[in-house]
């Protein structure tokens, strides 16, 4: 998703030079932006809708919240919209269907306009009011907004990867030197695998159409840079999450075309009567690196805990430049 960490990602793209036909909306238009990625790995599905910003002023951006995503990043939401995520058939008969519930309906601190939620899941929970659908690989899924003003219709179909992975053993990974190879089996529905690295000053994102990729310790931000040279995407001293996943063909054209939500100017969208994306991926692999870097003479201090307690606190903690 396109908002903050699990909505959003700042993406390194790669259009390969080619050329496309823009999409431009008219100053001051109301178009409806949607946003909404299904992935069958995740209970959370969520679709995001609000207003675009051409011609008007954007309100007031807060601190990011996750819980409150459009709002504070200073969007107009989408209220009370009828919200419909659609299961059909090879045929376009519908299997399953789920009427997304607004968090703002249900929670009681206010929060939530425009996001519209349903959980991954075969029977309904009771431990929160939303409604439930079913997200299985390979499936197509139908979406449908109706609001006071505008009629958005999109559909995706999954890519037949399950969209889990079994959690494997981090391993030591010294970034000056080493590599880390990913190699996967091709996956029926795929448009493109996405690379995924998260770091602590936001994800590298990157797209590749074949079935494998080295992720080099020495990986920089083509995007970013600073006096001393290009942002690194490894951190001494923490854990990253390295990550492949398969994306449909509608997730692939929007991420790489650097569609806008707020102006609604952008590329491809896949959209009909409105814009924004309504697209799927579903993870092929994860691995685990603990980040390191050689050290030479002594680091600028040494601290050591005092007595057992608090247990969460580390025994010896070592700042190094």
């Amino acid at each position: 998703m396109k908002r903050g960490l699990v909505l959003l990602t700042a993406l390194l793209l790669t259009a390969g030079g080619c050329v496309f036909d823009r999409i431009t909306l008219a100053p001051a238009a109301d178009a409806l932006i949607v946003h909404g990625v299904l992935n069958p790995g995740t209970t959370e599905q969520v679709v995001l809708l609000e207003r675009s910003l051409s011609g008007r002023t954007p309100g007031v951006r807060l601190p990011f919240d996750s819980l409150d995503p459009i709002v504070s990043d200073g969007g107009t939401p989408v209220r009370n919209a009828r919200v419909i995520v659609r299961r059909v058939s090879a045929s376009g008969t519908t299997e399953d269907s789920a009427v997304l519930r607004e968090d703002i309906s249900w929670r009681s601190d206010g929060k939530g306009a425009g996001v519209y939620r349903f959980r991954n899941l075969d029977v309904p929970s009771s431990s929160q009011p939303v409604p439930h659908l079913a997200v299985r690989p390979g499936a197509r899924y139908t979406l449908e907004v109706v609001s006071d003003t505008h009629r958005v219709t999109a559909s995706t179909t999954i890519p037949s990867a399950p969209g889990t992975v079994a959690p494997i053993a981090p391993r030591q990974f010294f970034r000056d030197t080493d590599s880390l190879f990913l190699g996967w089996a091709p996956v029926s529905g795929a448009a493109r695998y996405e690379i995924r690295v998260d770091s602590p000053v936001g994800p590298f994102t990157t797209f590749v159409d074949s079935l494998e990729y080295l992720a080099a310790g020495t990986l920089t931000r083509a995007d970013r840079g600073s006096p001393l040279g290009r942002e690194r995407i490894f951190w001494p001293g923490l854990r990253h999450t390295i990550s492949v996943s398969a994306v449909d063909q509608h997730y692939f054209d929007y991420y790489r075309s650097g569609s806008d939500d707020l102006t609604a100017r952008g590329l491809l969208s896949t959209v009909t009567g409105g814009f924004g994306v309504f697209g799927s991926m579903a993870r092929v692999l994860e691995r685990l690196v603990d980040v390191r870097t050689p050290q030479t003479g002594w680091p600028e201090g040494v601290w050591s805990r005092v007595g057992s307690s608090p247990a969460s606190l580390p025994a010896l903690f070592e700042l190094w430049p």
